[in-house]
């Protein structure tokens, strides 16, 4: 085997092994917030364009946590 089959195999089974690991993780946290021993926090909604450089900024100082959505029109 070459360097370059074994890299391949190696890439692919680190690939396996994380979609693994990824999906058990998931399972896992969202079964103990099914409990209430975690919180699941998902979405931080700020109003206006104007609030969009701030809300820019807090992704980058860990103000908010999970996804961050400007709202600029409910029309």
């Amino acid at each position: 085997m070459g360097l370059v089959e074994w890299v391949a195999e190696w890439v692919t089974d680190v690939t396996i092994l994380w979609s693994l690991l990824i999906t058990s993780s998931s399972t896992h946290i969202h079964s103990h917030a099914g409990y209430g021993i975690v919180t699941l926090v998902q979405l931080d909604v700020v109003e206006g364009l104007e609030s969009a450089p701030s809300a820019l900024i807090g992704l980058f100082t860990g103000r908010n946590v999970g996804k961050q959505v400007v709202v600029v029109s409910r029309e």
